[in-house]
């Protein structure tokens, strides 16, 4: 019984999965990138650049963000990073059901006013457009974005390249509302 209790639960897992990849690739990779070669070099000289925009005067930052847009501009891009995504709204989310409740209604009504973005990537890539999505499609996006990268924007970002315009979070939002 044991046996035949745990193949089901490794069978709906394996199909979950594969059903999810065919999901995100056929949904959300045309735009966002899987890896993100962007996220990498940030990241990989994310002191570097700490330091650059600690002690950098208020010209010198505008021209480290005006490389950044460059580096963007060139990169191809058509949409932020899925990896820069997922911490960018776990750092404002806080929790995983604000999260997946955030991802399954900005996929289907984004606009500026509730997106999370840097102010740099609404200016390169502007809102995404709404997705027309079954519930269970949306459900297995949220979740696999939510569990499929581990960075913390902290960590990885610091919030050293952009100025955090949009930083009131959802938990935030929600108690004002109370």
């Amino acid at each position: 019984m044991k046996t035949i209790i745990l193949f089901t639960l490794i069978l709906n897992f394996s199909l979950f999965g594969l059903s999810t990849q065919k999901v995100v690739e056929s949904k959300c990779t045309s735009c966002h990138e899987l890896k993100s070669t962007m996220a990498m070099m940030v990241m990989s000289n994310r002191k570097i650049m700490h330091e650059k925009m600690l002690h950098a005067t208020v010209s010198e930052k505008e021209v480290i963000k005006k490389t950044m847009r460059e580096k963007i501009k060139n990169s191809g891009m058509k949409a932020p990073p899925m990896p820069i995504i997922s911490m960018r709204l776990k750092m404002m989310t806080k929790t995983e059901e604000d999260f997946i409740d955030f991802v399954k209604d900005y996929i289907q009504h984004p606009n500026k006013e509730k997106g999370f973005c840097m102010p740099m990537a609404y200016e390169h890539f502007g809102v995404m457009p709404a997705m027309k999505m079954r519930e269970d499609e949306l459900e297995k996006v949220a979740f696999w974005l939510y569990h499929n990268f581990n960075d913390k924007w902290e960590e990885a970002m610091g919030g050293m390249l952009c100025d955090m315009d949009n930083s009131t979070t959802l938990v935030k939002e929600k108690k004002e509302v109370q």
